[in-house]
């Protein structure tokens, strides 16, 4: 664009300086007067204006045309995970059991996930944790089927997970993720985006139940205020919030929550708590977290290390442990808040 702009400046400074010598020229000569040099200059002020407007038109437009081939690049691009043909619908989710199963990411040679294994039954949760990046995140990616793992087997209610179809398994799932994605819309769309069809009274409904409609009420337009791109507009504790909502709207069977509080303060962890209580009351959910206090009340919790399961248990065995990955965590954290 830069280079663009230059040329342009350039044709129009030879255009304005080569036009006024020459009717200067010729006022020199007694040709032309004063008032027709004045007169040149407005014109071709003027018309230089006005090509501005078409030669941003000219670049937009080639924007445009590189923007549109990059989109077509990622439409025409063959997906890694595909669905077999004989693949069927997930009515519910019951169990999933991950049975020894490794992964590498496409390209890498290091092992993200190491011979995982665990089954969370209905109605349970389960908490990963363990520093960054030893594999919490794409546990749950292996779960969505955005990758196929490397070696071993998903089940979802004793089956392969390949023998049900991507989208029925992920309309089951809801996500409350650390980062929102909020559109440059309406709250009430936004909320709508996890239920297209739902009505008014069941989105304010499921803001009540995630402790946002006490913050919506209060906006200039209320449930119709835009919340601008990416929700620039919201704090990080109404965004999240937010998504709450519309995870509560999308009544899942699997929750997963991945880091969901851990920028918060403490007053609107206090709220999102809240909401994430009422949406996991009844549903099976998965947990990543750094912060302990959040997955005290799972009912399984798992430490992984270098990609590999090193401590399972619940919260009062690990924390009692002498020593422990879970319990050193713990300590810190606990002695940490206490000074």
């Amino acid at each position: 664009e830069w280079r663009s702009n230059i040329v342009r400046s350039l044709v129009t400074g030879i255009g304005l300086i080569g036009s006024l010598a020459l009717v200067t020229n010729q006022a020199l000569h007694g040709k032309a007067t004063v008032g027709d040099v004045l007169l040149v200059l407005f014109y071709s002020q003027t018309l230089i204006n006005s090509t501005f407007p078409i030669a941003r038109f000219i670049t937009g437009t080639g924007d445009v045309e590189t923007s549109a081939e990059r989109v077509m690049d990622i439409l025409n691009e063959i997906p890694t995970v595909t669905d077999k043909k004989d693949a069927v619908l997930l009515d519910e989710i019951k169990t999933i059991e991950f049975v020894s199963v490794s992964f590498c990411y496409p390209g890498k040679r290091r092992k993200v996930l190491d011979s995982i294994s665990f089954k969370l039954s209905h109605n349970e949760s389960l908490a990963l944790v363990g520093p960054s990046g030893v594999g919490k995140t794409t546990i749950t990616k292996l779960l969505l089927r955005y990758y196929e793992p490397t070696s071993g087997a998903i089940l979802i209610n004793g089956q392969s997970i390949t023998d049900y179809t991507q989208d029925s398994i992920r309309k089951e799932i809801g996500m409350v993720m650390q980062d929102v994605a909020l559109f440059n819309d309406s709250v009430e769309e936004n909320l709508r985006f996890a239920k297209p069809d739902a009505t008014d009274s069941q989105i304010r409904e499921a803001a009540k139940l995630a402790h946002a409609d006490t913050f919506i009420t209060k906006l200039p337009d209320k449930y119709k205020t835009l919340v601008g791109e990416r929700g620039i507009k919201l704090s990080g504790g109404e965004k999240q919030r937010v998504a709450i909502a519309r995870a509560i709207l999308r009544n899942p069977n699997l929750v997963i929550l991945d880091e969901a509080t851990s920028a918060l303060d403490s007053e609107s962890e206090q709220y999102v708590q809240q909401g994430l209580a009422t949406l996991m009351e009844g549903k099976t959910a998965i947990i990543i977290a750094h912060r302990l206090s959040t997955i005290m009340k799972a009912d399984q919790i798992i430490v992984l290390q270098d990609g590999k399961i090193i401590e399972r248990g619940d919260h009062t065995k690990l924390a009692n442990k002498k020593s422990g990955l879970y319990a050193r965590l713990y300590k810190l954290q606990t002695e940490g808040a206490i000074s």
